[in-house]
């Protein structure tokens, strides 16, 4: 299977068609990898770690583009049921999980620029194809790789993320108009990683979903600024002129 994944088909390949069908030729190789895993994988003798590698620099490389989700959802899904399998040492180490999490994670939960700049345009269009499209299934994918990292190194995950949750809320603080998309990555981070209050009380207490809440939340709920971050000439977020009583979007 390894050098069905890794050789680059330079013939093929330099089209979008012939790109295409290389790239469903290593989502089912990455399906039957995982398949492999999830039904013999006490039956192999030997480590997955090294295609585990070719698997990761794939994802690496197709993680960037929109129009190749379908094979980055493969290969995350290999790699989260490999997080869980006698093979997790591959995932161990601060720099590692800070590596998935800023390199894999974010920038898949985090919105695409063609999205932000729809939100601009109409944002009405950008609710339901947020609601509707794909990505919600990318999104939930990425952070239960996260979750199946965090089945033998929950401190380590919990850490990593906080830290990067920290950055985000930060960015959002210093300017909510201009970083509003920060949060949102935030919250999408939050919700499934953290935990509740009285789960492991060695955890951070960022690490908590009460605590994210209460630091992170609140605070933007009670705010009496609703003008906060508005436009000039009365418009809103997406250049729409706001009619009657002003709501702050959040996310």
């Amino acid at each position: 299977m390894k050098p069905r994944l890794a050789t680059y088909y330079s013939a093929i390949e330099s089209n979008i068609d012939g790109l295409a069908l290389v790239d469903e030729l290593r989502a089912t190789v990455c399906k039957v990898a995982n398949l492999c895993i999830q039904n013999e994988g006490k039956n192999f003798q030997t480590s997955w770690n090294d295609f585990a590698i070719d698997v990761w620099k794939l994802l690496l490389n197709v993680s960037k583009v929109s129009s190749r989700d379908r094979v980055a959802l493969t290969t995350i899904n290999f790699l989260t049921t490999l997080s869980t399998s006698m093979d997790h040492n591959l995932f161990a180490g601060h720099l590692m999980i800070t590596q998935i999490c800023q390199d894999i994670v974010i920038p898949i939960v985090r919105l695409r620029d063609e999205d932000e700049e729809l939100f601009k345009v109409n944002y009405i269009e950008f609710i339901k194809r947020d609601m509707e499209c794909d990505i919600h299934i990318m999104r939930r994918t990425a952070c239960k790789f996260l979750k199946g990292i965090a089945t033998n190194y929950e401190r380590q995950v919990t850490n990593v993320v906080s830290e990067q949750i920290r950055t985000l809320t930060n960015y959002y603080n210093s300017g909510p108009f201009v970083y509003w998309n920060k949060m949102k990555c935030a919250l999408c981070l939050a919700g499934p990683i953290f935990i509740k209050e009285d789960h492991h009380t060695d955890l951070p207490k960022i690490g908590t979903l009460e605590n994210f809440f209460m630091t992170s939340i609140v605070s933007i709920l009670k705010s009496k600024d609703v003008n906060k971050g508005k436009r000039k000439g009365g418009e809103g977020c997406g250049g729409h002129r706001e009619r009657g009583r002003r709501t702050k979007i959040i996310f």
